[in-house]
């Protein structure tokens, strides 16, 4: 919640920019919590494991 307090003060513009921008940020800041605190190394591996095609695919080496 605090992050996006923090957003949605700092961002200027429309209401519609500053909700599209605290959604943003807290979901982001949401991942970042779950990966650090919650999700256990071989969840963590899973997650890797499951996503590397995903950014090979989308870098063009796929």
């Amino acid at each position: 919640l605090v992050a996006g307090w923090a957003a949605h003060q700092l961002i200027p513009g429309p209401h519609l920019v500053r909700w599209m921008g605290v959604g943003t940020i807290t979901t982001v800041v949401s991942i970042a919590v779950a990966w650090a605190i919650w999700f256990t190394p071989e969840d963590r591996a899973q997650v890797v494991s499951r996503l590397r095609p995903l950014v090979a695919m989308s870098a063009g080496r796929g």
